[in-house]
């Protein structure tokens, strides 16, 4: 039984930006949703999680955060019993650009486009890791698109 792909995007911040944060996750994952064509992804992943991480208490917690989200991997699903395929990438926010208004969804597109430049982290023998950054690119570029106009 193939699984229906999931998408999610989420984060890990500090509680005084949390909503903030929140704010463009949502925004950003109902996007994707919208525009990810997993057609072509084929058996390659069923799931691709992205983690904005932004905590300033040390840069050992924010780089433990980021090692933690920022890999490649499977696991048996309670439910369906099915290996589950995923795609996790990490990236890195500052938080005082959350606490400005004006620009902190291009901001955070510009680090995740950035994040995409380097190589997934531990891919499963066989995933279509090149396609899935690709298709990741795609519809970021066609989201930035649409904030100029909007500007």
């Amino acid at each position: 039984m193939k699984l229906n792909f999931v998408m999610r995007v989420t984060s890990v911040a500090t509680e005084d930006i949390g909503a903030q944060l929140n704010e463009v996750t949502i925004w950003l994952q109902d996007f994707l949703a919208d525009n990810f064509n997993t057609e072509f992804l084929g058996e390659a992943f069923d799931q691709l999680i992205v983690v904005f991480v932004a905590v300033d208490s040390s840069l050992s917690e924010m780089e433990s955060y980021l090692a933690a989200h920022d890999r490649c991997g499977k696991y048996k699903s309670f439910q369906s019993k099915e290996t589950v395929r995923y795609a996790g990438l990490a990236v890195r926010m500052n938080s005082q650009i959350l606490l400005n208004k004006d620009g902190h969804k291009t901001e955070a597109l510009r680090l995740l486009v950035e994040r995409l430049q380097k190589p997934l982290r531990r891919v499963p023998k066989g995933a279509a890791a090149d396609l899935l950054v690709l298709e990741l690119r795609r519809v970021i570029s066609a989201l930035q698109s649409t904030l100029k106009l909007g500007a």
